[in-house]
Order: structure tokens, then sequence, then C-alpha cells
């Protein structure tokens, strides 16, 4: 049966269960809490801000109860460069650390911006987030560890687990894209428009996903501003779910895209999300409250998804999806910070103008409860 609760904010609430390929020991009754966010980006309004922690203050009770919460950070971390925007960006530690303590734990490294200072700034990103992981509690996947090596192979893909009480859950990043491909060995990389690749990455993928209770892959690929996932894209991504990946949690197209759950045979549904769209941008700016219909307007629309998992001796099951609306807010102190976007729609303080804005933006983006209803059905089915 489905449960709707009365939380503000809250999309959808959907109880379905879904088989998952287990390891030889079944896992004991525990519950996995995970969050899933859009594209971290870094322009001058969010790097320059002063108190990072402002970004992320309005929406961390999104997080609280998440054993795992996972960002994409689109950007080079080199603590020896200045920070800069759009075309190649670049940000110091500091910024990363910010979200690290709003409790995002878990980060996808792999994106079309991961190459954009060359093989130099994916070792200062590794560097940096290895430092940062020696001080907090996180885990990152997408840059290769031995692009150096001699007997380096350019199909190898390195996992990353993530321990939850008994349960082993994989988590693996990969990008389709990249501004600079000269650079693509140091970084998990299957060429866009490259079938060769795809089906080779897909065998592989079918072999690395045996032994996890739940497998989640990161899937940097999509074409930019288009707000429904087009047919390259959807096909490797069902694919990936065929192959053995639970979670696919795709981003890049800056938009958002409708999430959805993808029949398998011999397996129960899996979560497909092509894109979140921005968790975290400046790319909204320059808009004034008169341009809600402007179709930029939707860089800075995104959705918190948070999904509930439960293993028990009969597996592990998705128990519930919760996706939040989230929208990129001017800060009278400066900078941009993340908002729930219904509490901004009925905000008090705001202008009448921008209250239209968000009240605007949030009817765009109602096409999202049509999910509500298409998952509703398919969770009645197994009733």
């Amino acid at each position: 049966m489905i449960r709707f609760l009365p939380k503000p904010g809250v999309l959808l609430i959907i109880l379905i269960l879904v088989s998952s390929a287990c390891s030889t020991e079944s896992p004991g009754e525990t519950e996995l809490r995970m969050v899933f966010l859009g594209d971290i980006m870094a322009h001058d309004v969010n790097y320059n801000m002063r108190g990072y922690d402002r970004i992320y203050e309005h929406v961390l009770p999104l997080f609280t109860e998440a054993e795992f919460v996972f960002g994409q950070l689109e950007f080079v971390v080199d603590p020896d460069r200045p920070q800069s925007s759009y075309p190649r960006f670049n940000v110091h530690p500091a910024y990363v650390v910010a979200a690290v303590e709003a409790g995002i734990r878990v980060f996808s490294l792999a994106n079309n911006h991961s190459t954009d200072f060359g093989e130099a700034g994916m070792r200062a990103t590794g560097t940096s987030m290895q430092t940062i992981a020696r001080e907090h509690d996180i885990w990152f996947n997408g840059l290769r560890s031995d692009a150096d090596d001699e007997d380096y192979a350019n199909d190898r893909f390195e996992i990353t687990v993530l321990p939850h009480a008994g349960l082993r859950i994989g988590f693996l990043a990969l990008t389709r894209l990249l501004n600079d491909s000269s650079a693509g060995n140091a970084v998990h990389y299957v060429p866009r428009g490259n079938a060769d690749a795809a089906g080779a990455f897909m065998e592989s993928l079918s072999h690395l996903t045996q032994g996890f209770d739940v497998f989640v892959l990161s899937v940097h690929d999509g074409i930019e501003y288009l707000q429904d996932v087009d047919g390259e894209t959807l096909s490797f991504m069902t694919a990936a779910a065929d192959a053995g990946a639970d979670i696919v949690w795709g981003n890049h197209p800056h938009v958002l895209q409708q999430w959805f759950l993808h029949e398998r045979t011999g397996a129960g549904p899996a979560l497909i999300m092509p894109s979140l769209g921005n968790f975290v941008s400046g790319q909204t700016w320059p808009l004034g409250p008169d341009r809600a219909e402007a179709a930029w307007a939707a860089t800075g629309d995104s959705a918190v998804v948070r999904v509930i998992m439960r293993g028990t001796a009969a597996g592990v099951a998705i128990e519930r999806v919760v996706a939040d609306l989230v929208t990129h807010y001017k800060d009278p102190g400066g900078g941009v910070s993340v908002r729930p976007l219904d509490g901004l729609a009925g905000h008090a303080v705001l202008s009448d103008e921008w209250r239209e804005f968000y009240r605007i933006r949030a009817e765009r983006n109602s096409h999202f409860d049509l999910l509500h209803e298409r998952a509703r059905d398919q969770a009645n089915t197994r009733e």
C-alpha cells in the first residue's frame, strides 16, 4: 500500500518492493536511507559568498535522517589555482568542506569539467578529496587512482564500497562527456556515441555489480537544458539497470528530468533519475522576477530525492521514494542559497513579484505529480 505523509514540499511517497542482487549472506533487518542531489556547481556568485554554510542551511532537514547523501561536484578542486567559473571551473577545498559539513558524504567526481585543467587538475582534485576524507567521514568515486601505472587498463573501473550495517553498497561514478578527452585515462570515461565502448562497459558492469546488496551508478550524460531525457542517455541508463545497477543517478543537463522505475527481467524495478537539475548554481543569478517563464529559469529548479531501502532475509527492497522540489534564492546577504520551492511561493518577506516568480516555477514543475500517479498504479499492482 502507498502512504502519503502530510509533509510540506514532498512531491511523492511510494511503497514498492525492489529485488536487488545480494551477496551470498542475506542481510538482516536493516534500513538504509540515501539522498540524491542535482549538480553542485561553482559560479562566482557561489564561491565568493561569505559563509558557504548559508548555501545549505534551509535544506538541512532533508539530509538529517540519511546514512548517505550523494552529491556531484562539477569542478576541479585545486587550492593552488585561483577559483574560477565558466568555462573552466575550480574551487578551493573550503567550498567542498561546506558541503560535507552540511551532510553530503558521497561524491561523484566524474563529469565533463573533471578535465578542465588536464591531468594535473584531476590529480589536485584527488589529493584535495583525500585530504578532506582524512578529516571527515566521506567517500568519492570517478577518478582513477592507477592512471599512471604502467599496466593501466582504460576499461578498469574502481568501485567504492559504502559500509552500512552489514549491507554491501557499491558506488561507481562515470562520465560520457569530457571537455578535454586527452586526459580521459584518469577518469571513469565511457565515450558518448561509441556503441562498442558502451557495450563493453555493460559487460563489465554485469560482473562488477555481483556480490553487492545495492549498487548505485552515477552517470554524467545527456543534453544540456533539455527537459526530456534524450534517447541515447535513456538507452544507456536502462541498459545499466539491466546490467545490475539498482539506482542510476544521472547528472549534466542542469534542468530537472523525470525520474522513473524501470522494470527488469529477473529482478525488481530499478530507480532511474536522468537529471535532478542544479542543486547549487549561479545560473539564474541574472534573472529578475519577471523572467519566471524564461527557459533559463529551469536551471534554478532541482529535486532532493530520498530513497529508503530495507534489507531482510528475502533481499533488499526500496520501501519509499520521496522527492522534494528545491530552488535557488538570491540571498540578501550575498550569493545564492538553496530553499524549498513551496516555501518561497508563499514567503511573507518576499515581494509580490518574487512570490509570483516562485509560484510559476512550482506550477511549471507540477508535471512531476504525474509520476506520483504512475508510481501509485505500479505499486498497487504488487499489493
